[in-house]
């Protein structure tokens, strides 16, 4: 949103969501920056491009820091919209045997800072497992 890059890597954002839109988006909650829609952000193109295809999901919202976006139309949006029980899905829900395997692969392809995160994650899961 600022700084010299901010024209390029505005539309190489949007270049790159209009090319592979996901089903769900995650923008973080900053009052700072968004504390309503009339803020100066909301005129972003990112967010304008964002605002124009999904609908805020208060419903899913998993944390406090980030609000919830899913696109209009897409089989997530059609599932949450006929499913009758709320969810919220966090990492402490995952198997930290997917979490080991995940850091495997990352190993692999040399992404080892992401691998080590998985299996911290995955650690900490298994000391304290979610009642």
């Amino acid at each position: 949103m600022y700084g010299p890059s901010k024209t390029w890597a505005t539309q190489k954002v949007i270049a790159d969501l209009e090319k592979s839109p996901p089903p769900l988006i995650l923008m973080e909650e900053d009052e700072k920056l968004i504390p309503s829609l009339d803020h100066p952000a909301s005129d972003h193109p990112v967010f304008q491009w964002i605002s124009a295809r999904y609908v805020e999901t208060p419903a899913a919202r998993f944390s406090k820091y980030f609000n919830v976006y899913v696109r209009r139309g897409s089989a997530l949006a059609f599932r949450m919209a006929t499913n009758q029980q709320l969810f919220a899905l966090t990492l402490a829900d995952v198997d930290p045997k997917f979490l080991r395997q995940t850091a495997g692969e990352l190993f692999q392809k040399g992404q080892t800072n992401e691998a080590r995160a998985y299996l911290q994650k995955a650690a900490e899961i298994e000391h304290h497992p979610v009642p």
